[in-house]
Order: C-alpha cells, then structure tokens, then sequence
C-alpha cells in the first residue's frame, strides 16, 4: 500500500484504523467513507470499546482520533487547511493530523481507494 501512496509520507494511523474497520466493522467504515458521517460517533462508541492512545503528556481515544481523520477527509482540502490554523495549541497531536491533511490531502483521501483496492485482490 505504501508504495502507492505518491508523497514521501506514510499516515500509519489513518491506514491502519481504515483496514481494521474494513475487516472488523466494515458498516462503520462504509459509513466513514461514502454513508452519513455524522453516525460515525454514535456507531463507534456502540461498536467499540474505548481504547486510549498516549501522545506524551495526553491521552486521547482512538475513536475520537478517527473521528478527526474522517471529519478532515470529508470536509476536503480547504477546510483541512482552515482546521490546521484553529487547533489548540496544547493539543499538537490534532495540529499534526490537521496539517498533514492541509499539506497532503490528495494522498491522505486515496487511502480509502487502496484500502478498497486491496479487498478485491485475491
């Protein structure tokens, strides 16, 4: 997959939580990629457990960090590069995502493409 992926960076998180859900709970990510995402929160908190990931000093759920990657992905270019310059400063980690999406959107939104692509290879 990551040879697919046109810019020098990999986003492990996005691509990683994206084939989980294909595999594991692929309503939700129908739901995230082309449904109503606004179901998103609710289907995930039903779904799945919460599970914290630790960002040095803060901790955040993974879901509410996926959550920040299917809001940014939908919402396009422009409003990843609006949401980079609104971010609160004590939480980098939404910064980085946020900028990452304003810097390399077009890469950042094939993931669903090649994640799609690899489940019809056999």
């Amino acid at each position: 997959m990551q040879a697919s992926i046109k810019s020098h960076r990999f986003y492990f998180f996005w691509a990683a939580y994206l084939v989980f859900l294909k595999e594991e709970k692929p309503k939700i990510y129908s739901e995230a990629i082309a449904g109503d995402h606004s179901k998103i929160r609710d289907l995930l908190t039903s779904e799945l457990p919460p599970v914290r990931l630790s960002f040095f000093t803060v901790n955040v759920l993974i879901n509410e960090l996926f959550l920040r990657y299917v809001n940014l992905f939908r919402s396009g270019s422009e409003q990843a590069r609006k949401a980079a310059r609104e971010v609160d400063e004590d939480r980098p980690f939404l910064y980085a995502i946020s900028d990452a999406f304003a810097q390399d959107y077009a890469s950042i939104a094939s993931y669903p493409k090649l994640v799609d692509l690899s489940y019809h290879l056999q």
